[in-house]
């Protein structure tokens, strides 16, 4: 795991191991290359799961693992689970260390395990930092245009500066909703699951990892 938004994201899982966080090598440089078909076929990609075709596949997976329950039951459970696996990372690394790091949809994999998921694999993310960070007045920064980090920050799509914990927490709220948003806007006009009763799931995993980070 190479970049700094990558290995902020394993540490803000660690704080409460419920979820894994591998870089893209670790599983397989098929995997790395975006090949995941040819790298293994226990690893899906989030931007693929929100997808027609890629939700049938997780809701068939679902329901072998708990046979009886609904399609409803099984795209809700396997949503949820995608929430926690992406909010214990995020929640983490904000608490734990002032950060704001968010993987990229289209480079995140995710290994499901039972009726959800055990482990994300990033391949791209991006860090966003206040201006006292470290991170932030190297030349591999940028700033954005209502932020002074010194005369060397430069450009760089890892690692951004922003003013304040206000700005640094609402990065945190709009990426973990872009994140979830294609997979929740699919389960709510394919199944009996509503929008507001997943996004009210969705708040909670946050709210639950902020937590039990924070402990």
């Amino acid at each position: 795991m190479s970049s700094d938004a990558q290995q902020a994201l394993a540490r803000g899982a660690a704080l409460t191991g419920h979820f894994r966080v591998l870089g893209a090598p670790a599983v397989g440089s098929a995997l790395a290359a975006g090949s995941v078909r040819d790298a293994s076929p226990s690893w899906v990609r989030l931007r693929d799961t929100a997808t027609p075709a890629g939700l049938e596949r997780t809701i068939a997976q679902v329901r072998r693992a708990a046979p009886g329950c609904s399609e409803t039951v099984a795209a809700a459970l396997f949503a949820s689970s995608v929430a926690g696996a992406l909010a214990a990372p995020i929640t983490g690394a904000l608490l734990a260390e002032r950060r704001a790091a968010l993987p990229d949809a289209g480079q995140t994999w995710l290994r499901p395990a039972f009726t959800g998921v055990d482990a994300i694999a990033t391949g791209q993310a991006t860090l966003t930092v206040l201006p006292g960070d470290l991170l932030a007045n190297r030349p591999a920064a940028r700033a954005s245009p209502d932020v002074d980090c010194g005369p060397d920050v430069d450009s760089s799509p890892d690692v951004v500066a922003v003013p304040d914990l206000d700005r640094l927490r609402v990065t945190v709220l709009d990426g973990y909703r872009a994140l979830l948003v294609p997979l929740l806007d699919l389960v709510a006009a394919t199944t009996r699951r509503g929008r507001r009763a997943l996004w009210a799931d969705a708040g909670d995993r946050l709210a639950t990892y902020l937590l039990l980070a924070g402990r």
